[in-house]
């Protein structure tokens, strides 16, 4: 379900086999899934969020999209404060830690989430998009898999920003609709 920082470097991967993460990482402590209390926990998370934030979608139990539209004069603090206020509110009520990615868009707002974990802040400002873009891996844009990744780096799409300076038609040839919806 879940693995750990050190786990992931060892190359255990969501998906796979107890049997076979064992293999790579012997020492690991495997636990048993507990998706009630992940969905407490899930409850509680949102609930705070909401708390903040009247527009929330929940897009997975761990993972949801803030409208943010608004807070910055309702609250009369920067984006950066009002996430960061979030986040320790998170860590004190509910003994976790999140990350928040703010960006223009909710594909550039996962992506930046992803940037700055485990418990962190990363805005993605409009005019910083491409800057962005230069320190992330291809493999990092949501709906990139690996077989995917392999295939752009075969025609040196390496970075995300190199799969945004292609041109749309390429981006089609190589990964179709899917592909060119993930390029917009």
């Amino acid at each position: 379900v879940a693995k750990t920082y050190d786990a992931k470097a060892a190359g255990i991967t969501t998906g796979m086999p107890v049997w076979e993460g064992k293999k790579k990482m012997p020492d690991a402590i495997f636990l048993s899934a507990d998706f009630r209390y992940y969905g407490q926990i899930s409850d509680k998370l949102f609930a705070i969020i909401r708390r903040y934030i009247p527009v929330v979608e929940e897009y997975s139990i761990d993972e949801g999209f803030m409208d943010l539209n608004g807070m910055r004069s309702l609250y009369r603090k920067p984006y950066q404060a009002i996430a960061d206020e979030i986040r320790t509110t998170i860590l004190h009520e509910v003994g976790i830690t999140v990350s928040i990615g703010i960006s223009v868009t909710r594909t550039l707002a996962k992506m930046a989430s992803e940037y700055n974990k485990p418990n962190g802040t990363t805005i993605v400002a409009g005019r910083r998009i491409h800057d962005f873009l230069e320190n992330v891996s291809v493999r990092d844009i949501p709906g990139i898999g690996g077989n995917r990744q392999a295939l752009l780096n075969k025609f040196d799409i390496h970075t995300a920003a190199d799969f945004v300076d292609v041109p749309e038609r390429e981006i089609r040839r190589l990964l179709g609709k899917a592909g060119t919806d993930l390029w917009h």
